[in-house]
Formats: C-alpha cells, sequence, structure tokens
C-alpha cells in the first residue's frame, strides 16, 4: 500500500481553535497515520511477522474441505515458496512455477490431496516430489510426521533449507527417485505423490499401512490431462477411487525409464460385502459435529 503524504504546515496547526486541545490535534494527526500503516501490515502477508497468522488464501472457499485443513493452509507463508517476483500472485488459486520447471499446486489441490489422504494429527506421511516444500508445511502444520522425496537435488536442499527456517524441524528431507518410496521408515499413513505417472508404483502400496491411503495423479490418454486416483489398503486388498481431473508435472526417474507400476486393473479388490463394511467403518471414524445457526445436527461424512 503506497502511503500519501499531505503537506503540513506547522504555523496553521499553533493557530487552530483554542477549544482543541494540542495534545488531541496532535494525536488525531498522527493516529490517522498509524492507522494506515496498520492497516497496511494486516493486509499485505510478506509483511505480517506474527507466528500466528492467517493468510487469505483463495480456493479454500469451495465446498466440502475439512475446517482443520483449511485453517492449516492459512498458516503457511506461501509467498515464501515462490520466488520473489510471483509474492504478489503467491496465494491465489493456481498453480505456479519454480525452479527446474516443476510448479507449486495450487491451494485447493493442496487440500483435496490432503483431505483424501486422511491426514490428521499424528499421521506419518510419505510425500513423492519436495518441489519448494508447501505440501511438507501443509501436513507439517496439521501436526504430521513428514518424510518427503525430491529427485531434483538442488531442489531437495533448498526446500530444506527453507523449511528450517521456517521452523518445520519435524519434516525429514531426502533427495532421490521417490518411485521406490522410503522403506525403512514405512509404513505410511499416507503416502502422496505431487507429480503424474503412467500406473501406482508397487513399492508405495506394500509401504502403506493398513487403512493407509495412497494419493495421486494417474496419466490418461490425453497428454497434459491426469486422473486424481485415492487407493486405501484394506489388508490385502485395495479400493480406489477417482477424485476429478488435474493436471501436474511427469513424475521423473524410474517412472519414464522402463520401471513396471500396476494399474487399476492390476488391485485385488475387495467383495462387495467387504466394501460395504468398510464403508460403514469409514464413515463411523469420521462423524463430526456441525453447527447451523441455532440448531446443531451431527452428520456423518463419507471421506472419499
Amino acid at each position: 500500500m503506497k502511503m500519501k503524504y499531505f503537506p503540513f504546515n506547522r504555523e496553521f496547526a499553533l493557530q487552530m481553535p483554542e477549544f482543541l486541545p494540542r495534545r488531541l490535534m496532535w494525536c488525531l494527526i498522527f493516529g490517522c497515520t498509524a492507522a494506515a500503516c496498520g492497516t497496511a501490515n494486516r493486509t499485505d502477508p510478506s509483511m505480517n511477522t506474527n507466528a500466528d497468522a492467517r493468510y487469505q488464501v483463495q480456493g479454500l472457499e469451495r465446498p466440502g474441505l475439512k475446517l482443520a485443513i483449511k485453517e492449516a493452509i492459512t498458516r503457511v507463508p506461501r509467498h515464501r515458496f515462490v520466488s520473489e517476483e510471483l509474492s504478489d500472485i503467491a496465494y491465489s488459486d493456481r498453480a505456479l512455477p519454480i525452479a527446474h520447471e516443476q510448479t507449486i499446486s495450487q491451494p485447493y489441490v493442496v487440500a483435496l490431496m490432503t483431505q483424501a489422504a486422511n491426514v490428521v494429527d499424528g499421521s506419518k506421511v510419505l510425500e513423492i516430489g519436495t518441489g519448494s516444500g508447501y505440501q511438507a508445511a501443509v501436513l507439517s502444520e496439521l501436526g504430521a510426521k513428514v518424510f518427503t522425496i525430491e529427485i531434483i537435488p538442488e531442489l531437495a536442499a533448498d526446500a530444506k533449507k527453507r523449511l528450517q527456517t521456517l521452523g518445520y524441524q519435524d519434516i525429514n528431507v531426502r533427495s532421490g527417485d521417490g518411485w521406490q518410496g522410503w522403506a525403512e521408515e514405512g509404513p505410511y499413513d499416507a503416502i502422496i505423490v505431487t507429480a503424474a505417472a503412467p500406473s501406482f508404483p508397487p513399492a508405495l502400496l506394500e509401504q502403506l499401512a493398513e487403512r493407509g491411503k495412497l494419493v495421486m495423479p494417474l496419466e490418461g490418454d490425453e497428454v497434459g490431462l491426469e486422473t486424481l486416483v485415492s487407493v486405501q489398503r484394506v489388508g490385502e486388498n485395495f479400493v480406489t477411487s477417482s477424485l476429478g481431473s488435474v493436471r501436474f508435472v511427469p513424475l521423473k526417474g524410474e517412472a519414464r525409464s522402463g520401471a513396471v507400476g500396476l494399474g487399476k486393473e492390476d488391485l485385488k479388490q475387495p467383495s462387495a460385502l467387504e466394501s460395504f463394511m468398510d464403508e460403514q467403518s469409514e464413515q463411523s471414524r469420521f462423524e463430526t459435529k456441525t453447527t447451523d445457526g441455532n440448531s446443531q445436527q451431527t452428520v456423518k461424512k463419507k471421506v472419499q
């Protein structure tokens, strides 16, 4: 916010009516200036140094997103995860470019993937594709223990430094190919892949904990358009759900060098009775109370 300065005539101030106390006059003059500066600080996220600050992020007004996830996203200073040139549009609901021809996902997609993976306080989460570290920071704000892998060494190093600078000490960053996961730290309650692959990496499915979820974009027939898919492990079976069309950068490494992956048709699906029982169990786990006006009602929410 650009401040406007007005010429001030001291002689004029001294000749103001005697019924206006001089002390009040100076308070009015400098008080207005201070108020204007305070407004600028509150509306410009980059000037906010309060650790409990909330950033106004676009895209979170869409229906269906959990309050805890939206609050976690508003606590992350997104402008610190993009270049200075893009800081003015950092909080818009769009994907933005970062170094090495990679991107930072739009806030709504970050929220959608986090919610689909059932990430809550105490979850152990593996992320494939650290990028600038934004998704990892959101997961950490939810109270998750985060392990994240980035195939581009420079991005991994920058993300690790950035996250530590911002105080995210519970995020473990590794440089490497994420196709094989991070087996020694598994199993995981959730695995989030932030780049598109032609199939599911078998190692990631193996590293899912019981009832754990893998969320990732799968490539289709149309180039540049993928389907966001969640896979939940139920014993030796896997339940898949499609979450809609998305656009992601391609997953690098083994995913492009002939590594054998699994398609939806390769996953062992539970019987109809097992699916029904699992659905009922899942609904009861996520029973929450919501307030509408003066009335309060219990709503059962199915997590896709």
